[in-house]
């Protein structure tokens, strides 16, 4: 699709600033509120149940971001005349089990399993999509993070583990030469 892009990259990397920005300035541009936005995959405190639950969040994750994106591309293919920006792709997903796989939490014949289930889905639009990466580096994620946490109580996933974050930032430079991705980095 030619009127279907979407913005990806670490927590606290400024995508929801980007997509509100460019939804104002861009005439006939939108990004829809999701019907199939999937509820945030938590398991407790309990480090044995995040543990073992690890694989599941990760596959489970890969799959809402498939879901969603197919929705902005149905929305995409419905609105020819409109810019679709979609918030978050596929691409998020594989950058946060890189980062899994980097601490430990996932291993790489897990990530193998998880990337071939969705194959089954057979869209380049979704599994290949057109993207801007934001990935302006630790320092900067964790400055957007902390003043946000100033500003708001909530808290996702593993946000406030450092070491995490910053495996994060290096798994989403893979996507640096990828074929329609716009790889946006050191922006503050």
């Amino acid at each position: 699709m030619n009127n279907l892009i979407f913005v990806s990259g670490p927590h606290g990397s400024g995508k929801s600033t980007l997509i509100k920005k460019l939804v104002d300035s861009i005439p006939n541009a939108i990004s829809p509120k999701l019907k199939t936005r999937t509820p945030q995959f938590y398991w407790g405190g309990d480090e044995d149940v995040l543990e073992t639950n690890t694989f599941h969040r990760q596959a489970l994750k890969y799959a809402q971001r498939a879901f969603e994106s197919y929705e902005y591309l149905v929305a995409a293919k419905k609105q020819k005349d409109k810019l679709i920006i979609g918030d978050r792709s596929v691409y998020d997903a594989i950058a946060y089990r890189a980062a899994g796989i980097e601490l430990g939490w996932l291993t790489e014949e897990q990530d193998k399993e998880i990337e071939e289930k969705l194959k089954i889905l057979n869209l380049e639009e979704v599994l290949t999509p057109y993207c801007i990466v934001l990935n302006p580096g630790f320092e900067t994620c964790k400055k957007h993070l902390e003043k946000r946490w100033k500003e708001t109580s909530w808290i996702k996933y593993n946000e406030k583990d450092m070491e995490y974050l910053e495996c994060v930032c290096r798994s989403f430079e893979m996507f640096r030469d990828y074929d329609k991705v716009w790889y946006i980095e050191g922006v503050k």
